[in-house]
């Protein structure tokens, strides 16, 4: 299982750190740290005494191991302080010795005899290799606990499959970092192409404003062409039959008067029809004088109140028959001559007052009609004299398109609504 270790203030160190994985072995030249780092990852499992560990001028040391399983160790060592913390864990009431925790990991020595052996951390001035430098009778004696080289046995095994897994492992990423290079290296160009793409977007943009300003310019070609044509026509004309501003300004308020002229004689022509309609009408009823409509309306007066006496009369007779007490001979029932005659006046009535209002309504018509009809033809005159002032020699109108001999003296015909 690798283990990466920092060390800091021991000895000679003053921050260091290393990675422990398999069979490691620290070399270099005297004085560089060497031993130093050996008591420092051996006093993590003995809880050395600082005396000679920590750095001189510094108050403790401290010692990080961090294992492959994500289990970690950190030993704090001085004249005033004695802690560790073990994953995350802190026991600041440390004895002598190191805590139970720390034993756990499986990390300390072994007793052979009279002797004490770390088989994970090699002695300083010892062989390189474990119990190799050793007499006979210590090596018997720590090979006879078959349970511990069992476990040793075990460890070297899942240390060399972590080496091949990890030896796999690396190959595979090593062949992984190659293709992404390879691929990333297609990439190269990237940028080029990027940059190609940005002129490419500004061309077209430049391109679709160059056919906005296209289509603006063909509506301006096609309008000069236009122009053109119709200077070319106004060319062809005698100098002086084109008028000035001025006189189109002034043809053009007369045109809409005579557009307002002809509008009020189609308003005359529908009151003429409308007055002969009437015309037609009244000629075929009789209206009464007024005098006649009075005795008449007298006479409707006189039959309304024979008619109420009438309804009177009835109702009483309909009580006397309920009640059966014979009064029907004292009333006198008018015949049904009676009836028809006050309803026949009722109706000449309804058709006098009717006839009355319609030719009320027709003589208020005609009058209206003629007024408009005297001010259009005013309208219509004035018009006309300010028309042929307006024409003068020219002969032809240039809202009608007529051509009026002007100079023989001849009038400028109506307009014809």
């Amino acid at each position: 299982m690798p283990v990466t270790v920092r060390i800091r203030n021991v000895q000679s160190i003053r921050d260091a750190t290393l990675r422990v994985e398999g069979f490691t072995v620290v070399t270099g030249p005297n004085n560089s740290g060497k031993t130093a780092s050996q008591r420092a990852v051996r006093g993590v499992f003995t809880n050395a005494s600082p005396g000679p560990l920590v750095r001189h001028g510094e108050s403790h040391l401290t010692v990080d191991l961090t294992f492959g399983d994500g289990r970690t160790v950190k030993w704090e060592k001085g004249e005033k302080v004695n802690r560790y913390t073990v994953d995350g864990k802190v026991l600041s009431t440390v004895g002598r010795g190191a805590p139970a925790e720390v034993a756990a990991l499986g990390v300390g020595e072994v007793k052979a005899g009279s002797d004490r052996l770390w088989p994970q951390i090699a002695e300083q001035f010892g062989g390189v290799l474990f119990l190799v430098d050793r007499p006979g009778s210590v090596i018997a004696e720590a090979l006879s606990d078959v349970d511990k080289v069992g476990r040793f046995t075990e460890a070297l095994r899942l240390a060399e499959s972590d080496r091949r897994s990890v030896g796999a492992e690396l190959k595979v990423r090593r062949a992984d970092l190659l293709a992404a290079e390879q691929e990333l290296a297609g990439f190269d160009a990237l940028p080029n192409a990027a940059s190609q793409v940005g002129q490419a977007e500004q061309a077209l943009a430049d391109a679709e404003s160059a056919g906005v300003d296209l289509g603006v310019l063909n509506n301006l070609s096609v309008r000069k062409q236009a122009a053109d044509r119709e200077i070319s026509r106004l060319s062809a004309a005698p100098v002086g039959v084109v008028p000035t501003p001025d006189e189109v300004s002034l043809v053009e308020s007369v045109r809409l008067q005579v557009h307002e002229a002809s509008c009020l004689l189609g308003e005359r022509t529908r009151y003429l029809r409308e007055v002969g309609r009437l015309a037609q009408v009244s000629s075929l009823v009789s209206v009464p004088d007024a005098e006649h409509a009075l005795i008449s309306m007298s006479e409707l007066s006189g039959l309304t109140g024979l008619f109420d006496r009438l309804s009177s009369a009835r109702a009483r007779e309909e009580r006397a028959q309920r009640n059966h007490d014979g009064a029907t001979n004292l009333v006198k029932v008018p015949s049904s001559e009676v009836f028809a005659r006050v309803s026949k006046a009722k109706d000449m009535l309804a058709d006098m007052a009717n006839c009355s209002v319609r030719n009320n309504n027709a003589r208020a018509d005609i009058a209206t009609a003629t007024r408009e009809l005297e001010a259009a033809k005013k309208n219509l005159a004035l018009l006309t004299e300010e028309v042929n002032t307006l024409l003068g020699s020219r002969g032809e109108c240039p809202v009608c398109r007529t051509f009026c001999d002007t100079g023989a003296g001849g009038p400028h015909p109506p307009a014809d609504g």
